[in-house]
Order: C-alpha cells, then structure tokens, then sequence
C-alpha cells in the first residue's frame, strides 16, 4: 500500500502545483509576460462563395439514367462486384442486379421488423 499512496500523493500534488501554474501565469499582465509580442489581432471574415445548386440538377435530369424504375423500391445503398449491383431495399430484401442486362435475382430477405429496427442494409465488400 506504501507505493501506492505515495504514487497516489505525487500525483495529486502534480495535478495541484500544475493548476497553480496556470492560474498564476492567467492572471499576469500580457506586458510583463510577452512584452514585445509582435502580432495583434484582426478580425476575417470569409469571402461570400455562392454555390449553383442548379447546375447539378441540370446535369443529373439530363444526363442521369434510371435504372429500375417501378422494379424495385426504396434501395438504400449500392455495392459493386465483377459487374453485379448489390442493394438493400426497404422491404427487408437484398437483391443482386447484374449489371449488363438488368436482371435482378434476390439474395437473401430479412425479416420486415428487423430491418426497421436496425435501420439501413449496408453493404461492403471485404478485399480478398
């Protein structure tokens, strides 16, 4: 038990002779302490940077493809492995999509209540 309490004594007069310090040094004028300081404070204020949103939705009603349309609802994440799409829907099915002619082949399907308790299916692959 000696070492102990000993350990125990140093460090809560380290924890108080540190405090000490440091309330000490606070409340020293800045002029005694740093008497020739060479910088001053000045206040920034950040330039005003406007974002067009527009554009992208531009890009992406033009440009974007739908795929699956009306064939499956509400997936909530995607993974991708040698030309084959994984996605979690929102009814509790994981479902495999291949990529090169669309068809869809479900993986496995948990249970409705399962999903809704633990939330998102997400998906990830683990390199080899």
């Amino acid at each position: 038990m000696g070492l102990l309490s000993s350990f125990a004594y140093l460090l809560i007069e380290s924890v108080f002779v540190t405090g000490a310090l440091i309330v000490i040094l606070g409340l020293l004028p800045t002029t005694t302490v740093f008497p020739s300081f060479p910088l001053e404070p000045v206040a920034y204020s950040l330039p005003n940077f406007t974002i067009h949103y527009d554009k992208w939705n531009d890009v992406l009603g033009t440009k974007a493809t739908l795929l699956l349309q009306n064939e499956v609802a509400g997936p909530e994440s995607l993974a991708i492995k040698d030309g084959l799409l994984y996605t979690g829907l929102n009814d509790g099915r994981l479902i495999e999509v291949d990529l090169s002619n669309g068809k869809i082949r479900e993986v496995t399907r948990f249970s409705p209540d399962s999903v809704k308790d633990c939330g998102k299916l997400s998906k990830r692959f683990i390199r080899d």
